[in-house]
């Protein structure tokens, strides 16, 4: 008697639970619409930074969230090195800080990858949260799970006191799955070595003919 009736209220709570999170979800939904509506300008407006109001995923949505980017851009995962306890903590990581970025339409082609990683360094460590390092695969799997525009030659649409902030459009990719493409880099070195030009995410020394799961989608 005593068992069923536990197993009875258990049953209640589990669906307390999931009714809490559904609750929950459909908050997050309507703060990302509102935050939409709220900051759609036309493109290119110029004003100053605004202070986010980003919601910060789950644990849960982290996890969906970098599934979705590494099935469609495998070469985004985990280097041969990372473990993906490492690689998850470095995805939120970026992630987190990345929401205090602008976004801009149009990638800058003017600051490489690099710059940007290292902007989002300092906003972890001026709040001491750099306790996790950010490498170029799990950066760039935030990067897209943020919808932000990118292109091949890996620039990014962010942006420093101008353009939109952000606007947890993450939502929508939870909801939908879908990514945005990388749009077409304007021009490719001339000298640049077949299928290296958009790949090189995993901060290992590249090899004269090697081809790995790293160098192409």
């Amino acid at each position: 008697m005593i068992m069923r009736d536990n197993d009875r209220r258990v049953d209640e709570l589990q669906r307390e639970l999931a009714e809490r999170d559904e609750h929950i979800s459909r908050l997050k939904r309507e703060i990302a619409r509102l935050e939409t509506e709220r900051d759609s300008r036309p493109v290119g407006m110029v004003r100053e930074t605004q202070t986010s109001r980003f919601v910060m995923p789950s644990a849960d949505e982290l996890r969906t969230l970098a599934r979705f980017v590494r099935a469609r851009f495998p070469a985004f995962g985990p280097h041969a090195r990372q473990s993906e306890d490492d690689y998850a903590r470095e995805f939120a990581a970026a992630f987190r800080a990345l929401a205090y970025l602008n976004r801009i339409e149009t990638p800058d082609r003017k600051k490489a990858l690099s710059y940007w990683i290292d902007v989002c360094r300092g906003w972890l460590r001026a709040r001491n949260m750099d306790d996790v390092s950010i490498t170029t695969a799990p950066f760039m799997a935030a990067v897209i799970a943020h919808d932000i525009p990118w292109s091949t030659d890996r620039s990014l649409g962010l942006a420093e006191g101008v353009g939109r902030p952000c606007t947890n459009a993450w939502l929508r990719v939870l909801e939908t799955g879908e990514l945005r493409e990388p749009i077409a880099a304007a021009e490719a070195p001339r000298d640049a070595r077949p299928q290296q030009l958009l790949l090189r995410p995993t901060d290992e020394p590249w090899c004269p003919g090697r081809v790995d799961r790293a160098d192409i989608w």
